[in-house]
């Protein structure tokens, strides 16, 4: 296959792909034999082209399609898939037509992020001040649960997985959506950190920490660091939070998990604790 700068120039295609306006001319190239799948310097296709417009082209994407156009074939740069490249630019035609059509919802890019990865951490550029934020497509992310194909314990190159990233990136409800749908919430990363890790380290309350305790994360699972998540949270988070969400947090530990006697004595460096931590074991117990 031709990646040279002289294929691009004499492939009329990604000149037109951008916009439904010029489907006549798409049309007349593609009978004519022009590849669909024809890939450009960094492996770009038109059909990821297409769906790089700002424009509503859903008819070239289509076109494209039926055409042939494989709508699983990377790009050279980025690894890229055009359902990656829909779901960043928040196409939502493109992403039913693209899953309709048989693209794989579990592809990863170079750097091991899914379709999922790809939609929770967005952004969006709001101009002034120039502020960055992460905007995730919460239609785009419903769309990809209910798939039943879609696996949400796939990892990227540092070992997280799309609940990681939405906990990293403080989405609480996609979190939220993630952990309804059965995600894990004891995959590690390669730093040996959990969710509940991760979440314990924020500098703000946030109601994720509830949420994966009762869904099961493991509150002995030990970092690099040799840390646990109770270690973050009784070195750096105690005077980030209420006291009365701190007594939240061990009453739901006392309640559902295995207490040992290393976290009974870890607890008493804090009196306080300590003293309301046992008191609703023994209720437990009783």
């Amino acid at each position: 296959m031709d990646f040279s700068m002289d294929s691009v120039r004499t492939s009329p295609l990604f000149r037109l792909v951008g916009s439904d306006h010029n489907l006549p001319e798409i049309r007349q190239l593609l009978a004519r034999g022009e590849d669909p799948n024809r890939q450009r310097y960094g492996g770009s296709t038109p059909l990821h082209d297409a769906l790089k417009s700002p424009e509503e082209n859903i008819g070239v994407v289509l076109e494209l399609i039926n055409a042939g156009a494989n709508v699983n074939l990377s790009t050279h740069y980025r690894g890229l898939t055009p359902l990656h490249i829909a779901v960043i630019h928040r196409k939502w035609r493109a992403v039913d037509v693209l899953i309709e059509s048989g693209a794989s919802v579990n592809a990863k890019d170079i750097h091991g992020n899914t379709i999922l990865h790809s939609a929770i951490t967005i952004t969006m550029l709001f101009e002034p001040p120039n502020l960055k934020v992460f905007w995730p497509d919460e239609w785009i992310i419903e769309k990809l649960l209910k798939h039943e194909d879609i696996d949400f314990n796939l990892v990227d190159e540092e070992g997280d997985t799309p609940l990681m990233y939405a906990i990293k990136s403080q989405q609480e409800n996609i979190a939220f959506k993630l952990l309804r749908n059965n995600a894990n919430p004891n995959i590690c990363n390669k730093a040996s950190e959990t969710p509940l890790h991760v979440a314990f380290a924020e500098k703000k309350v946030n109601s994720v920490e509830l949420q994966l305790l009762i869904n099961g994360a493991s509150i002995y699972s030990v970092d690099k660091n040799g840390q646990t998540p109770l270690d973050i949270l009784m070195k750096n988070g105690l005077d980030r939070r209420t006291n009365e969400w701190v007594m939240l947090i061990l009453k739901v530990i006392a309640f559902k998990y295995n207490i040992t006697e290393i976290l009974k004595q870890k607890l008493e460096r804090i009196p306080r604790l300590s003293q309301f931590f046992n008191k609703c074991v023994d209720e437990f117990i009783k």
